[in-house]
């Protein structure tokens, strides 16, 4: 279980220490139920002014910038930090091992510069 990366990421990026005692308490919460849960936390909260989408799912910790528009769409206030917490239908469980691997990913016919488009991926 990664909480204390969670409470950890809280910790160096809202001011209010608050936050990473409620977020702790939510993630405790969501573990006894079997869930996960993530946190919508407004750019007034954050250091750098943005908002954020914290998620730990399956014990992992995922963080998301949100811009203006999708913080705007969650109807996220400034100064607020929503938490929520979702279930885990019984029975489910993680892979010990990915199901997919990827080890190289290609597109080709694409490059950030247009004059290199139809050259592929540099040598490495």
């Amino acid at each position: 279980m990664r909480k204390d990366a969670a409470i950890n990421w809280v910790r160096a990026n809202c001011p209010n220490p608050k936050l990473a005692t409620d977020a702790g308490a939510a993630i405790d919460k969501a573990a006894a139920a079997g869930g996960n849960c993530w946190f919508a936390i407004g750019g007034r909260l954050t250091r750098s002014g943005a908002p954020c989408l914290l998620h730990w799912f399956g014990g992992e910790v995922f963080i998301f910038q949100l811009t203006p528009v999708q913080a705007m769409t969650m109807g996220l206030k400034p100064n607020v930090m929503v938490a929520h917490h979702d279930v885990q239908p019984d029975g489910l469980t993680f892979a010990t091992s990915p199901a997919i691997s990827l080890e190289r990913f290609e597109v080709k016919g694409c490059s950030p510069y247009p004059s290199d488009a139809n050259r592929g991926p540099p040598a490495l």
